[in-house]
């Protein structure tokens, strides 16, 4: 499951050590009304610990937070453009099953030993 303890360590993991990390941490908490820890791990993901790029993706998810859920998630599917609708089936599914393993993974690098994330994309 995607909690708030999980974006905390994300944060701390890429940011905790910047000099401005509790401007950043507050920005970042106060970006998102719907679905907070999903969208937080997003913009964490996209920033890819580069302070310019968690603001800008901030502000990505302030207008629309679906874009940033999106690119995180789903960034093969949004670079090849596939849709179900133009797409045969078995490449459009095979397209979202690389998806899915590529956000596990990324998932995976973050979380606690205890911590069960084989469900977290499935329940995102």
């Amino acid at each position: 499951m995607l909690t708030s303890q999980l974006v905390q360590k994300v944060f701390n993991k890429l940011f905790g050590l910047h000099p401005d990390a509790e401007a950043l941490r507050e920005a970042l908490l106060h970006s998102a009304d719907k679905e907070p820890p999903r969208v937080h791990l997003a913009i964490l993901k996209l920033s890819e610990g580069d302070p310019l790029k968690l603001l800008q993706y901030i502000e990505a998810a302030r207008i629309d937070y679906r874009d940033v859920l999106a690119w995180a998630e789903y960034p093969a599917q949004m670079s090849s453009g596939a849709t179900y609708y133009n797409t045969a089936v078995e490449v459009y599914e095979a397209i979202l099953e690389a998806d899915r393993q590529q956000y596990q993974s990324w998932l995976e690098g973050h979380r606690d030993p205890d911590m069960d994330v084989g469900s977290t994309v499935e329940n995102a």
